[in-house]
């Protein structure tokens, strides 16, 4: 029963730090990923998680990404628990 706890501790921790992430984003992040552009360099960040918050991250991302088209922004709906065990793992920022 412990880890479900701490798993949702964790959720709900990320659900809070994912918007926080993102608006902080000033394309310095050391975590994103540069990739070079015809004309520009393109700054991807992903993120994976909740599948309860997707609509609402997938429509701060079309916002944010309409906003600033030098970032690809991604997230993969797969579930907190997996979520967490992709940013742990350094496969997501």
């Amino acid at each position: 029963m412990r880890d479900l706890a701490d798993t949702t501790k964790w959720a709900a921790i990320a659900s809070i730090a994912w918007p926080l992430v993102l608006g902080g984003c000033d394309g310095a992040s050391e975590t994103a990923t540069e990739t070079a552009g015809a004309e520009s360099a393109t700054m991807a960040v992903s993120g994976a998680g909740s599948s309860f918050a997707a609509p609402i991250f997938d429509h701060w991302l079309a916002q944010y990404g309409a906003e600033h088209p030098s970032l690809a922004l991604s997230y993969d709906s797969v579930g907190s628990g997996a979520g967490i065990e992709r940013f742990l793992g350094g496969s997501v920022d």
